[in-house]
C-alpha cells in the first residue's frame, strides 16, 4: 500500500499525525494489488480547554448557551449545564447538515461547562453545533467572519 498525506505523517501502519498543526489535510491511500484507492480530508482544529465552572450554583435543567462571541474571529466559547452525570456529545456542522467536527464526547458529572475553541481553518459562514445530553438535544447557530 502507498500512503500520501498533507501537512502530517503517516506511519507504516497506516496512522496519521499532523503534529501540532491545525487545518484541514488530505490523506490518500492505494493499494497496488487490488487497484483501490481512496482519499480523505481531516480537519484538525484547536479545542483550547473545557472548564468547569467553579462556584456555578448547580443547574436545575439541561442547558445549551449561544456561543459567545458570536459572530466571531478565531475563537469563541460554547458553554453548556449538566444536570445528572451523564454522555454528553457536542458537534459542529456545516450548514448542509455535514459533521465538521465532534468538539466533546464523554462524560460529565453535573456542572456548568465551558469549551473554548479555535476554528481558525474554517471559512467564513454559519455553522451550528448540537448537544445531547440524555434524553436532551439542542441546536444552536454560529457565525464566522474574518
Amino acid at each position: 500500500a502507498r500512503w500520501a498525506a498533507t501537512g502530517g505523517t503517516i506511519d507504516r501502519r497506516g496512522l496519521y499525525s499532523a503534529g501540532s498543526d491545525t487545518g484541514f489535510y488530505y490523506v490518500t491511500a492505494e493499494d497496488s494489488l487490488s487497484g483501490i484507492t481512496g482519499a480523505a480530508v481531516v480537519w484538525i482544529s484547536t479545542i483550547t480547554k473545557i472548564d468547569a465552572e467553579k462556584n456555578a450554583k448547580p443547574p436545575t435543567r439541561f442547558t445549551l448557551f449561544q456561543n459567545y462571541p458570536n459572530p466571531f474571529n478565531p475563537e469563541t466559547t460554547i458553554r453548556f449545564d449538566v444536570v445528572k452525570s451523564c454522555h454528553v456529545q457536542l458537534t459542529l456542522y456545516d450548514l448542509q447538515g455535514r459533521v465538521v467536527k465532534k468538539l466533546v464526547d464523554g462524560e460529565f458529572s453535573p456542572g456548568r461547562y465551558k469549551v473554548k475553541i479555535r476554528a481558525t481553518h474554517l471559512s467564513s459562514g454559519l455553522y451550528l453545533y448540537s448537544i445531547k445530553m440524555g434524553d436532551f438535544h439542542a441546536v444552536r447557530k454560529m457565525l464566522i467572519l474574518k
